[in-house]
């Protein structure tokens, strides 16, 4: 709920180690599309945009995804 109606201005990966590299420039369409609908499916938390682009994070180990203020 609170991501709903927002939208994201920017996203980073912090982790270069992962299974499959991941490619940030490619996916534009995510930035400022208002995010429509944020739902979880096990470990995996799957948030859709208004212009039907999403993204998908599995949420790892701890099973935690954190929201941090802009200001952070």
């Amino acid at each position: 709920p609170h991501l709903l109606g927002k939208s994201f201005s920017a996203i980073e990966t912090f982790i270069d180690k992962l299974r499959y590299p991941l490619d940030i420039a490619k996916h534009n369409e995510l930035i400022d599309s208002g995010i429509s609908d944020v739902r979880r499916y096990g470990r995996y938390i799957v948030i859709e945009c208004e212009n039907l682009s999403g993204i998908i994070m599995h949420l790892g180990m701890t099973g935690q995804l954190k929201i941090l203020d802009s200001k952070n």
